[in-house]
């Protein structure tokens, strides 16, 4: 009887499936479709900075003061990145960061204070970057 079971166990072993597999090009063309979305992302903030600097008030040197909030969140979570994606996988670091960088990107324009921009700005940088880690490692998986 625990011989007949063992048997059945193994073929139903063997029959599970993967649902979906993912090909070379699915892969490829999922990455290039986030690198375009993330281009475009990035371009419609930037096109944005006249407007938000007007609103907020903002000369040229405040304005580049909190401009540079962007590239220190970057540069913050580069040590970080790298660990996160071999630890859990960077298609699972891109599934949890996609959707924060589009809501990091929408509150860009929320910003009421300077100092709203500035954080705003920080944590746009920082999932930007675990994103752009997780996307250029996926890339070359």
């Amino acid at each position: 009887m625990e011989e007949s079971t063992t048997n059945q166990e193994s073929s139903n072993q063997a029959e599970i499936k993967p649902v979906l597999r993912s090909s070379p090009n699915r892969i490829r063309l999922a990455v290039s479709l986030f690198y375009f979305g993330q281009g475009i992302a990035f371009a419609s903030w930037a096109s944005r900075i006249p407007e938000i600097k007007h609103s907020l008030n903002l000369s040229d040197g405040e304005l580049g003061s909190i401009l540079l909030a962007l590239p220190l969140g970057q540069l913050i979570t580069m040590p970080v990145s790298g660990r996160l994606v071999t630890r859990y996988g960077s298609k699972k670091i891109l599934t949890i960061t996609a959707p924060l960088y589009v809501l990091a990107l929408s509150n860009l324009g929320l910003a009421t204070a300077p100092w709203h921009l500035a954080v705003f700005l920080l944590i746009f940088g920082i999932v930007g970057n675990m994103c752009n880690i997780a996307v250029n490692t996926q890339g070359s998986e």
